[in-house]
């Protein structure tokens, strides 16, 4: 018996089979699959050389059942990850009864500035892959000195000790907390000393002292003090990572005990004679009567012989110089007298005057 198929039905079984033939699966195993499904969740921020806990990768099929003990890769462009419970190896774990894996993150401590961070990860079965990204951002920690000001000058003596304040603060998922952590604070001169809750430390120029988390500050109160005058830095850094540090310079100055001003000439000729300015200066001195450098000075005209505006004390301010000195100038104006300048250590009652007398011109 002859079967007859007609030219039509011969066209459509053609083009079924010729659909079947293109709709055959990859092999290849590269192509996602949506039988299987791979999630990452966590922290959005983590800090540098802290270990940043409670991410979870999840590899789920898609009738619901867990993918137990399939490896996942997991790699973060910096930085590595930790699975400890189900590691095999630095860069991925298995899967355990439920599909997850909980891993942790830990950026390297060389990183100083605000960087973002993905972490890939890659799911293999015989016949399936499953591929996703998770991303965050490191941010280092604020980790310095806010009291006193970076560069502060402050006399020399005990007495005149000032607060050290330090603020060790690290990024949240919302707003930041402090770090309860070890400092050790070390200074660059044997000149300096650490006070620890009022009392004179005996370590020397390095002390160790704990933050809070409270608010990131010392848990015991620091001061310092030198008793000798000169630039020191203090440099404080993380006990924990190295590379977490930080510093503040401080200039300590001699007290000043007195201050003697020298007018020169003592006589000068009023105004206009070229020969009416008298040289001001003025030496600072410390308790062991050396001029000391770095001291700021006030020149006042405490009596001025009119009221012309031609008489005046410029610069009315100065700075003592390596040799103590603080210079000014004294302009006559044109009525003949007995003037008085006054130079003072700035804000202090420590003065010394000088009269300079005013010759007027012949009278005609």
């Amino acid at each position: 018996m002859r079967i007859h198929i007609s030219p039509f039905f011969f066209a459509v079984l053609v083009a079924a089979l010729s659909a079947c033939s293109i709709s055959g699966n990859d092999s290849s195993g590269e192509d996602e699959s949506d039988d299987l499904k791979l999630t990452l969740s966590g922290p959005s921020v983590a800090a540098p050389s802290v270990t940043t806990e409670g991410f979870v990768a999840e590899l789920i099929y898609a009738d619901g059942t867990a993918a137990e003990d399939v490896y996942v890769s997991l790699i973060p462009t910096v930085g590595a990850v930790d699975a400890p419970m189900t590691s095999t190896g630095t860069n991925g774990a298995t899967t355990d009864g439920f599909g997850r894996i909980r891993f942790a993150y830990r950026a390297p401590a060389s990183i100083s500035s605000e960087t973002a961070v993905t972490i890939e990860a890659r799911a293999d079965t015989a016949d399936l892959t499953a591929k996703t990204s998770l991303s965050l951002t490191v941010k280092p920690d604020t980790f310095g000195f806010t009291s006193p000001a970076d560069g502060a000058d402050i006399l020399v003596g005990q007495e005149n000790a000032v607060a050290l304040l330090f603020q060790w603060m690290r990024a949240k998922e919302s707003g930041s907390e402090g770090v309860a952590g070890h400092v050790t604070l070390t200074a660059n001169s044997d000149k300096l000393r650490f006070l620890l809750n009022g009392a004179s430390s005996d370590t020397g120029a390095t002390v160790s002292v704990e933050t809070t988390a409270a608010n990131g500050g010392f848990k015991t109160s620091v001061a310092v003090y030198a008793q000798q005058k000169g630039p020191v830095t203090i440099e404080a850094v993380d006990d924990e990572n190295s590379d977490q540090r930080a510093s503040i310079f401080l200039t300590f100055k001699d007290k000043p005990t007195s201050i003697n001003l020298v007018a020169s000439p003592l006589e000068v000729q009023a105004s206009p004679n070229e020969n009416r300015l008298s040289n001001l200066t003025a030496t600072v001195y410390n308790e062991q009567n050396l001029a000391t450098s770095n001291v700021a000075v006030t020149f006042q005209l405490t009596n001025s012989i009119s009221d012309s505006v031609n008489e005046r004390v410029f610069p009315s301010g100065g700075t003592t110089s390596s040799a103590g000195e603080a210079l000014s100038q004294y302009e006559a104006g044109a009525v003949g007298g007995t003037a008085e300048v006054t130079a003072c250590v700035k804000d202090t009652t420590i003065c010394s005057a000088r009269e300079i007398r005013v010759t007027a011109p012949d009278a005609e």
